[in-house]
């Protein structure tokens, strides 16, 4: 960056093995250090000139036929400038290429993916939050970037009720919670009582004892008796 030499500062290194369920997620490859089996045109589906993100799309392809990789060095130098293809862009901008991507990328994925594809969809659903929240008021039809409506509705009244039942969950701990806290609460109370009661009886009799014991000195000298007269006890 501006003729510097700098350290990868953005990217968040995956595991070191991965599969497609975790690239449906979000693309973490970057496209010029990535190396993959030769297959051709056979890699493309029928909606790859659709996707506006091609490496993206390319990835999830190629991720069908097997684990992905992580070669943790370096392997290539990005430059960013003003005219790059995605840095210099607005994450609004990328955003909405993402939605649209997964769109693509979602239909021409080959076989079952079942959870690829509700990881797409969990994906698209935050994307289109952020989208929303990022919108200003402007009125950004994300249904049209979707894919396959039915299963996203599905999955948004997933989550919707994933997230009552969080929220219920929540509040079973916390009345457990208090419930325990008073228990603690009446323990410890107890405890201190008791205590208390303890020390109080210890101070009690130790304080009768020396009292005891000041009267007997005290007796001994004015009468020249003994001591041992008057019994502590």
């Amino acid at each position: 960056e501006n003729g510097l030499l700098m350290d990868d500062f953005i990217t968040i290194p995956p595991a070191p093995i991965t599969t497609i369920n975790d690239l449906a997620l979000g693309n973490y490859i970057h496209t010029c250090s990535c190396v993959f089996r030769n297959r051709g045109v056979m890699i493309f589906g029928p909606n790859f000139k659709e996707c506006p993100l091609g490496d993206y799309y390319m990835h999830m392809m190629n991720a069908q036929h097997g684990n992905i990789y992580y070669v943790d060095s370096v392997m290539a130098v990005y430059r960013i400038h003003n005219d790059s293809l995605w840095s210099s862009q607005a994450k609004f901008d990328n955003l909405l290429k993402t939605l649209v991507a997964q769109k693509y990328i979602s239909k021409d994925l080959i076989g079952s993916h079942t959870l690829a594809n509700m990881n797409i969809i969990d994906s698209s659903i935050n994307i289109a939050l952020e989208v929303k929240n990022m919108s200003r008021g402007h009125i950004i039809n994300v249904e049209n970037l979707t894919f396959n409506r039915e299963k996203y509705s599905n999955r948004l009244l997933e989550r919707l009720l994933d997230s009552n039942k969080e929220i219920e969950r929540l509040n079973a701990e916390i009345k457990n919670f208090i419930q325990l806290n008073d228990s603690v609460r009446f323990l410890l109370l107890r405890i201190f009582v008791n205590c208390k009661s303890r020390l109080n009886k210890y101070t009690a009799a130790k304080a009768h004892k020396h009292l005891l014991s000041w009267i007997n000195r005290k007796f001994s000298r004015e009468n020249g008796t003994s001591p041992s007269t008057l019994n502590p006890k």
